[in-house]
Formats: C-alpha cells, structure tokens, sequence
C-alpha cells in the first residue's frame, strides 16, 4: 500500500498476537514488510483449529513470510542480512530469548548501524 513510511523496509520476528499486530501496522504503512519465522513453530497460524487461521491471516496481511531454522549459519547468515538492509527490526519474544537464539540488541546493532 505504502504511505507515511513509504520507502521503509521492515522486518519482523514475531509470534502470537502482539509481534504481529504491530507488524500488520507498519506493513499496512511500509514499502516492504517481511515476518521472519521458525519452520512449523507458530502457535497462532492454526489458532482455534484451521491451519491458516482468519486471526493468523488477518495479523499477517501486507507481509513476506519467510522461514528460517536459525541453527544453521547459512540461514544465520541470510536473516543478518535482512536486518542489516531493513530500517525497522522488532520482535515480541520473552526477556532473553533474543539473546539466547543471538537475534538481541548488541547482536543486531551492529548489523544495523554497521
């Protein structure tokens, strides 16, 4: 659609509800928006039974859906490359995950500012 953040590359790591819907936002405003995911990990896409949910659909509407398995430094490599060409980058996991899975602030900074 683009608009106000017409020419903004947003990616997104998020899960459930509140990763997404905000996502949905910036997609709707954005020039390109992509949802980076784990491979058959998302417990909102068969929410209430359905294997694409209408929530799932609705919060994922306007985005790139691309799947990634993070334990492999190839694909590493490829989501660092993503980050490091977007001019947002959000996620909505837990206090330290990001961390752990090495997707955190200090590890991204420098991809993004670098």
């Amino acid at each position: 659609m683009g608009g106000v953040l017409s020419g903004v590359r947003v990616v997104e790591q998020g899960t459930f509800i509140t990763g997404p819907c905000a996502g949905m936002m910036l997609a709707d405003w954005a020039q390109t928006s992509s949802r980076l995911r784990v491979p058959r990990v998302d417990p909102y896409r068969s929410y209430q039974g359905d294997h694409y949910s209408p929530h799932f659909q609705a919060y994922n509407r306007n985005k790139r859906s691309i799947a990634f398995d993070l334990k492999h430094p190839a694909e590493h490599l490829v989501f660092d490359g993503l980050v490091r060409e977007a001019d947002v980058f959000h996620s909505n996991f837990r206090p330290g995950t990001a961390e752990r899975l090495a997707q955190g602030r200090t590890d991204c900074a420098p991809s993004i500012h670098g």
